[in-house]
């Protein structure tokens, strides 16, 4: 799925699929913890590129977890990086 869930609450971006990886390697954090409590394993850590109002973003330490059943972009790591976000209804954009 080329979605992601925008979570204000997660720690790190999450991507399932390996192909939208530009480049990966070893993660450091080796399990994620869902807000149901459970637990997945991270097989990865890299950038991925997603289409962004003005034109590609790169996002980067993206984690590669193949279990989970959606992508996640981390509000908080986005603040971090200097981006904002609106949205209204089940639609968020990235700015």
């Amino acid at each position: 799925e080329d979605r992601m869930l925008f979570d204000t609450g997660a720690t790190h971006h999450i991507v399932r699929e390996r192909k939208y990886f530009k480049t990966i390697q070893d993660a450091e954090t080796k399990t994620v913890r869902c807000g149901g409590g459970e637990q997945h394993q991270v097989l990865g850590s890299g950038i991925v590129t997603v289409q962004g109002p003005k034109g590609p973003v790169h996002l980067t330490d993206v984690l590669y977890v193949p279990t989970l059943t959606t992508n996640v972009l981390s509000g908080i790591k986005a603040l971090r990086k200097g981006f904002t976000w609106t949205g209204s209804g089940s639609s968020t954009t990235l700015l």
